[in-house]
């Protein structure tokens, strides 16, 4: 894969002297950019993540693979033994992939308020809307159609993309990278039922603030608190059509992967990995460090530091063995079938 925006070919000595590998091969084999295992040419690097698999790198024609530095392989590649290839293939990648950076300035088809502030070699894209007293901070850049509303914070170079929504009060923290359609600070699903039995909405005052690092996939909603504000901590990893309710609160450096969905005043620690569709209700809890196998029900507080999964969610050892039964349940029956014409017939006889 040809890198871009990279006139000078490496070496793969460079390269290792970048990511402070160890060397086996020929350090002179030039490298122009990086590919999969399957697809990367001779001129490409590659990685290994887990040595136990070395076999899927047999076939590869990459020039160079970082592998653990206990990897094993036979191959015509350069190898470059690190401690975490995957770490160091994503540092390659941004290496070889340089983020562009749009110029400075503010499209004439922008709506910027006059009250607005817009910090030192802020872009400001085609359509943007900046509501009143809202301030940006220096090098964000906002897309094209990126809407935010009055009395917003958006921390310094924060990445708005294209038809995402900031609500009135929210703050981003610095470098915030908010992806295509998502809204940060809708109003929370807050109703009570009358006396006459129709829906009545309850105003949500609270804010959305998202801490310094925090990323947000496609079409991710975080509502606005109802009354507290909603608090995403710094790092934390939201992906794709993810849901946080109102006055919920995620610790820092966790991870919401795709669908997962929070209701209101859910709580979450630092360092909490929940996987693609899980679903948490309502004002419970999950410690530092825990991790929610995807599709499970989280629907009471979960302890920190332990792995869990399932609906409801148990820990995993559990929830495995549950799972194991389940599997089993039709010869269960045939068995129980068996035993019971057994059973009968041995009744039919004594009588």
């Amino acid at each position: 894969m040809t890198p871009s925006h990279r006139e000078a070919t490496i070496t793969a000595r460079d390269v290792a002297e970048r990511l402070g590998a160890e060397l086996h091969g020929d350090g002179d084999r030039p490298i122009e950019g990086v590919g999969s295992l399957a697809h990367a040419g001779p001129h490409d690097l590659a990685f290994l993540a887990d040595s136990k698999r070395a076999r899927d790198a047999e076939g590869t024609k990459a020039g160079a693979l970082l592998v653990p530095a206990d990897a094993e392989l036979s191959t015509d590649a350069v190898l470059l033994k690190v401690k975490n290839p995957r770490v160091a293939f994503a540092q390659a990648v941004a290496w070889f992939h340089p983020q562009v950076r749009p110029a400075a300035g503010v499209h004439p088809t922008a709506v910027v308020d006059p009250s607005a502030t817009l910090g030192a070699d802020v872009h400001v894209g085609p359509y943007v809307v900046v509501g009143a007293r809202s301030k940006v901070g220096a090098r964000a850049v906002l897309h094209p159609h990126v809407t935010v509303y009055e009395d917003v914070e958006v921390g310094a170079e924060s990445v708005l993309h294209a038809q995402c929504v900031v609500r009135e009060g929210t703050h981003l923290g610095a470098r915030c990278v908010i992806q295509p359609g998502a809204v940060v600070g809708s109003d929370g699903f807050g109703y009570e039922i009358t006396p006459e039995g129709t829906w009545m909405y309850v105003p949500q005052v609270g804010r959305a603030l998202l801490g310094d690092d925090v990323d947000l996939g496609a079409n991710a909603c975080i509502d606005r608190g109802a009354i507290d504000d909603t608090v995403i901590g710094e790092g934390t990893k939201i992906d794709n059509l993810a849901q946080v309710a109102h006055n919920c609160t995620i610790g820092a450096h966790s991870m919401l992967c795709g669908q997962a969905g929070l209701a209101g005043s859910a709580h979450l620690g630092h360092h909490v990995v929940v996987g693609g569709q899980t679903g948490v209700a309502g004002h419970l809890t999950i410690g530092d460090g825990a991790q929610v196998a995807g599709s499970s029900g989280v629907m009471n507080d979960l302890e920190g530091g332990k792995q869990y999964g399932g609906a409801p969610a148990r820990e995993f050892r559990v929830a495995a063995a549950i799972h194991v039964g389940i599997q089993r349940l039709p010869d269960i029956m045939k068995q129980l079938k068996t035993m019971e014409k057994r059973l009968q017939a041995l009744e039919d006889g004594a009588a």
